[in-house]
């Protein structure tokens, strides 16, 4: 990103926000594509995404959309 990680910790925190906020969003945002259009396996899904297991994956899932991963793909899916 061309700065020092300090430079980037004090933007964000004058924008409000931090950076695990962001990363945690990038997250569910990338997981959310995978199960829209894709076949791979919530298991390989937070592997991927660096969840330290599936459970890590479906809580964080749950606490922004309030339905599990699983329940997320059915509903929104564009892959069958």
């Amino acid at each position: 990103m061309a700065m020092h990680p300090k430079t980037l910790q004090r933007e964000l925190h004058r924008q409000g926000v931090s950076f695990r906020a962001l990363r945690a969003q990038a997250r569910l945002d990338v997981a959310e594509h995978y199960l829209r259009d894709s076949t791979i396996p919530l298991t390989m899904i937070a592997e991927i995404l660096g969840f330290s297991e599936l459970s890590a994956l479906s809580r964080a899932f749950k606490t922004r959309h309030g339905i599990s991963p699983v329940v997320w793909r059915v509903n929104h899916a564009r892959v069958r």
